[in-house]
């Protein structure tokens, strides 16, 4: 079974959202080891919407809630 796997909205504790565009995509500001800040899309599928989204690629998804992080397993079609 895949296994995708990202973090929740927990992160945002550490790193907020700083912008929302006109489709509803969240960004956060990142600063690279060199020191560079770059703004970065991510998006917190909610549990709902991760198995509506990957419906076309298999059955039986399961959806767990980490304290940090997501997980969504599937049967692979």
């Amino acid at each position: 079974m895949p296994t995708p796997v990202d973090n929740n909205i927990a992160q945002c504790n550490r790193l907020p959202i700083v912008a929302t565009d006109e489709y509803g995509n969240t960004y956060q500001q990142r600063e690279s080891d060199d020191g560079e800040t770059y703004r970065v899309l991510k998006n917190f599928p909610t549990c709902t919407e991760l198995p509506h989204l990957t419906a076309s690629l298999g059955t039986e998804h399961e959806y767990l809630q980490l304290e940090h992080f997501w997980l969504l397993s599937y049967r692979a079609a």
